[in-house]
């Protein structure tokens, strides 16, 4: 059975843990073109919660594989501290995919 990162969390809250990520910065990565020199930008979650990975890249495939992985440093993150809490079963479910968007750019 998949857990939706919503479940995720509140298992997390149910077990005290605090200092939680928004839900957006486990499920979502957002990359855009500068408009410059084929220049990149990678950013995890959704506005008004969406944080910035790196600088500017120099491919498309390079800043979406620098927003999964800090998607996927952030969910590793989280699962650690599930562990710690005593909550393996959640921590080592599966949990539902992140996802890309790719952020059109007005011309």
């Amino acid at each position: 059975m998949t857990l939706s990162i919503a479940e995720v969390l509140e298992a997390a809250r149910q077990r005290g843990l605090t200092k939680l990520p928004e839900p957006s910065q486990l499920t979502v990565v957002r990359v855009w073109s500068t408009g410059i020199e084929s220049r990149w930008i990678a950013e995890v979650g959704e506005p008004p919660s969406n944080w910035p990975v790196g600088a500017v890249f120099d491919s498309e495939d390079e800043a979406q594989k620098a927003g999964f992985a800090e998607g996927e440093a952030r969910r590793s993150q989280l699962a650690d501290a599930l562990r710690s809490a005593g909550a393996d079963d959640i921590a080592d479910a599966e949990w539902e995919p992140m996802r890309l968007d790719k952020v059109p750019v007005a011309n």
